[in-house]
Order: structure tokens, then sequence, then C-alpha cells
């Protein structure tokens, strides 16, 4: 028992040597680390950011990009670089079109944003009312009191938005004040599009990919004399025979 014991305190021994060994080895390497990381702690609060400017196209985006930097405030070295902070205000501010973060050492940050323009809301049968960009993403819902003369698009299909909104913009292109006199953009869940227009007017068509072609067909045919200064329904969901009503009256063959 007795040598049993001998050999368990030599085992101590030579453990406690070996420890005590590899940390004298170790030692330096402990205090360079240690010197690094207590360095980059006094860099990221001396370099920390302390002002910023925010210049935008829309003066309600740039005073929400103030308050966001403010809650995000403070912001050590790491925190503040500009791709960073970019990153952090596209993800709480949706507004947010195009960003440019510019840091000049040591406090200030300069800002440029552009605001995302929307051109139409979107329901997609959920109870909500999204905006939609010319992309035809829907990128945050309308605000409770916030008021957006915009066209509504009806349906469930997420994927049939960028088609919408191209055709939005045709319409755009081609006559502004049309566009201007659409309500309603809706799609059936067979594809078939309705289009409500101010006055009662409505036009229905396939929404396939001659679909912009059909509405800009459309626009011609009520141009000309003959249609120019009447509110009507166009049915043009048959590719050879469109047909025209006055409201609830008679209809036309063309």
């Amino acid at each position: 028992m007795r040598g049993r014991g001998c050999m368990a305190a030599e085992w101590l021994r030579r453990g406690v040597r070996g420890c005590c060994a590899g940390l004298r080895r170790a030692g330096p390497v402990l205090l360079i680390a240690t010197g690094v990381v207590l360095g980059l702690m006094l860099l990221d609060r001396a370099m920390a950011v302390r002002a910023w400017q925010v210049r935008c196209d829309d003066p309600v985006l740039q005073r929400a990009v103030s308050r966001r930097l403010q809650e995000m405030a403070p912001l050590g070295f790491v925190a503040g670089m500009p791709g960073r902070v970019a990153e952090r205000l596209r993800r709480l501010e949706p507004d947010i079109d195009t960003i440019e973060v510019e840091r000049r050492l040591p406090h200030l940050l300069r800002i440029r944003a552009e605001v995302r323009r929307p051109v139409a809301l979107w329901s997609g049968g959920d109870g909500r009312v999204m905006l939609v960009d010319g992309a035809g993403v829907p990128y945050r819902p309308l605000r409770r009191g916030e008021l957006q003369d915009l066209p509504l698009l009806r349906t469930r299909d997420r994927g049939c938005l960028p088609r919408l909104t191209a055709l939005l913009q045709r319409v755009r292109r081609l006559d502004p004040r049309r566009l201007a006199g659409m309500s309603e953009l809706i799609v059936r869940d067979d594809g078939q599009l309705r289009i409500n227009l101010s006055r009662g007017a409505q036009w229905r068509l396939p929404l396939d990919g001659a679909a912009p072609r059909r509405v800009e067909r459309i626009m011609e045919l009520l141009d000309e004399p003959r249609w120019r200064h009447g509110h009507w329904r166009v049915d043009a969901r048959q590719r050879d025979r469109w047909y025209l009503r006055a409201g609830y009256g008679d209809r036309a063959v063309i």
C-alpha cells in the first residue's frame, strides 16, 4: 500500500511539473492574445461612430434612416463598417431602394439612400394589402392611415405580380391617363385577367405571354374616333373576336 501511495505521489508531482512547464511555454502566446483582444476592444471604442449625415430623395425616408441610426447606436468600429450598416438599414427599412454608406474616420458615417417607389398594391386574400415595386416584389404592408392612389392587384398567385407590374408600366409608357383610370387588376384561378377602370369601363383578357400586346391593341382600338368618347367594357378573351359593351347595353362585335 505504501508503495502504491509513493507511486501516486510521484505521478502527481510529474503532472504538476508538466503543467507548469506548459504554462511557461504558453505564457508569451497568452500574453500576446490577451494584448490583441484588449487592443481590438480599445480600437472598437476609440473608432466608434458618433455622427452621421443622411441624404435622401424622400424626407420621410431620411427621417426614418436617421431614427434607425439612433436606435442602432452605439456603433463600434466593427458594427459601423459600411457593409454592415447598409445591410441592417435595408433589413429595418424596406422602403430603401438603393443605399450607399461611406465611413469617414474616425467617427463619421455618410449615407445616401433612394426611396423605393411602389407602382401597385397587392391583396393576396389574407387580409393584408402590400406595396409592390416595379419589379413585382411586395416589400411591406400598407400602414394604417397611409394613402396610396395606386391600382390594386387581386390575385392569390404571387408569381403573377411581375407580369402585372410589367403590364402597368407598359400602359404608363403608352398612355399615362389610362393608367390613372385603372382601379383593379383581378386574376382568376383559371388565369383570366379583368381590369377595372373608371366609370364602369372594363377589359377582360387572358394573362399570358400575349397579354401586353393585347392590352396595347385594346388601347389602340379605344383611341379610334368611333370608340374614343365612350366608356367601354372590352371582352378580348377570344383571339379572333372581341366584344365591346357600353355600360350594360347592347354589345358590338369586332
